[in-house]
């Protein structure tokens, strides 16, 4: 009978921390994946000004796919070089959705710059809370900020 109660107590317990944890994994991948895009324009800008030449972040058309993926290439066209890749494979939650024409990227040789607009993305699980990387041509700016209130630990726009 006491192995019966035990039982009874620890599936309610867990059945209680259950979403919770779910929801703790979830923004953990969002926060991992807002460092790992951070660090690839970054890498672009870098690329950009050692190689000489202009290159594009490719973003995904649609995450609703479990293969999509970000890749930094040195032409606008899928076939060109493809200098490094963001798998899309454990953000399968993420939704992403830019400003920018044909969802490209595009960094300048000159002095790090990048063309303007943003990338916004959410959990599907947690909509309500949006990150957004920001670009900025003039001042050659890169930052992520919150959309809404404070997220994850970034600040809002």
């Amino acid at each position: 009978m006491e192995c019966l109660i035990t039982l009874v107590l620890l599936t309610c317990l867990l059945s209680w921390a259950a979403p919770s944890f779910n929801q703790l994994l979830d923004s953990r991948k969002v926060i991992r994946f807002a460092s790992e895009l951070v660090g690839l324009t970054y890498l672009a800008k870098s690329e950009a000004i050692y190689r000489n030449q202009n290159l594009w972040l490719h973003l995904p058309n649609s995450t609703s796919s479990d293969s999509w993926s970000i890749s930094l290439n040195t032409g606008q066209e899928s076939d060109a070089e493809t200098i490094s890749l963001l798998s899309g494979e454990p953000y399968r939650t993420l939704v992403i959705e830019s400003t920018y024409q044909d969802n490209q990227i595009k960094f300048y040789p000159r002095r790090g710059k990048v063309a303007s607009g943003n990338v916004t993305f959410y959990s599907s699980l947690q909509p309500d809370k949006k990150l957004k990387l920001i670009t900025s041509y003039s001042a050659g700016r890169v930052r992520l900020c919150s959309v809404t209130g404070s997220s994850y630990g970034y600040t809002e726009c």
